[in-house]
């Protein structure tokens, strides 16, 4: 007989971050951001270190203190596994005309947890801000060769309008711009 290895079931909490989190959000970041992007062959090793040490701990508290800014985290047994950052108001130059735009600005999951619904739950949960705050247009950008994070960003409804520059370390990298319309009923 054949035997099947189950999936580890994993019960998250998702809340709101404070101040409190930003060591550990900026550790999840380091960790993620590298088991996202080292395996990359066109990404240059010193590159990924520049990267990796702008995400400083006072960095995300300065933009956890950001009164347009919210980060969701997700918690396993007390311990931070994945996080969201949006930002009310921003506005890229090819997004399509709108009056309360919100970015998706990171969303980031520990490796050993996707696929376990993280990235879902944290994206439902920057849905739900968008529209409590009656936005009508969400978007992001998504580095043009991370296709598992295209495909993911698609099955919520986005959808390519232009790119932008994102530099990698010394790297100037192009990231597709995603949007998507919302309607929000009263």
């Amino acid at each position: 007989p054949k035997l099947v290895a189950r999936k580890q079931m994993i019960t998250p909490h998702f809340r709101v971050a404070n101040l409190n989190d930003a060591e550990e959000i900026a550790n999840v970041l380091r960790i993620a951001y590298d088991e996202t992007f080292r395996p990359f062959p066109s990404n240059k090793t010193s590159d990924m270190e520049l990267s990796l040490q702008e995400y400083t701990t006072e960095l995300l508290a300065e933009e956890l203190q950001d009164e347009n800014s919210v980060f969701h985290v997700a918690e396993v047994d007390g311990k931070i596994i994945g996080f969201l950052k949006l930002k009310y108001g921003s506005r890229e130059k090819c997004i399509s005309e709108c009056e309360r735009p919100v970015e998706l600005c990171r969303l980031y999951t520990l490796k050993q947890y996707i696929g376990k619904g993280i990235g879902k739950g944290l994206t439902l949960r920057f849905f739900e801000c968008a529209k409590s705050k009656n936005c009508d247009l969400a978007w992001l950008g998504v580095w043009e060769f991370n296709l598992v994070a295209q495909e993911f960003y698609k099955k919520f409804g986005f959808h390519r309008v232009g790119e932008h520059i994102f530099m990698f370390g010394t790297d100037p990298q192009i990231d597709w711009i995603f949007e998507q319309k919302l309607e929000h009923s009263q």
